[in-house]
């Protein structure tokens, strides 16, 4: 007589795989969660410098940085922060990056990979001399007349730190 073929696996077989792979996946998770994490800061790098190249074209066309407010203002960027009257488009972002409703941020906020709106300082009263009071750090200046950041993948900062110290060590800034 023929002994019985094995037509499938077995329990201990199966539960050995699917521990296998689990044991696999566990060990993968932190390097792809790692490699995600630097590839939106290097998107909200990139984003920073385009819309720092947004406000020196919007400058180079009128002559003023792109603001409504006089005095050194800090604000939210929004897609309104760059409309014209030669209809000129300075700052193209995919709709996927911009705050559709009032609720959380006024309509048409600008936002990085995490959810949080890109931030802007700007010398408003328009004196142009080069220098303008850091967001971070008291009474330091950037020697620019513009100030772009995001609040990196933590979302918060704080305004009386170093810029690159404490929950400010992960902001992506254009200075």
């Amino acid at each position: 007589m023929k002994p019985a073929r094995r037509l499938g696996f077995t329990l201990i077989e199966l539960l050995t795989v699917i521990t296998i792979i689990a044991i696999l996946v566990a060990l993968l998770f932190p390097a792809v969660k790692a490699a995600i994490i630097k590839a939106e800061t290097a998107r909200a790098r990139t984003m920073v410098q385009h819309i720092g190249a947004a406000f020196r074209s919007y400058y180079v066309e009128y002559s003023i940085w792109p603001t409504s407010s006089a005095g050194t203002v800090t604000f939210d960027l929004t897609t309104n922060l760059f409309r014209n009257t030669a209809s000129i488009t300075f700052l193209d972002v995919s709709a996927k990056d911009i705050y559709p409703t009032n609720i959380l941020y006024a309509k048409g906020t600008i936002l990085d990979p995490w959810q949080h709106p890109y931030r802007c300082r700007v010398d408003g009263d328009f004196a142009n001399n080069g220098t303008l009071a850091n967001p971070f750090s008291g009474g330091a200046t950037i020697n620019a007349g513009y100030a772009i950041w995001s609040d990196g993948p933590d979302g918060t900062n704080d305004t009386g730190a170093a810029q690159d110290a404490g929950l400010n060590k992960d902001n992506i800034r254009s200075w």
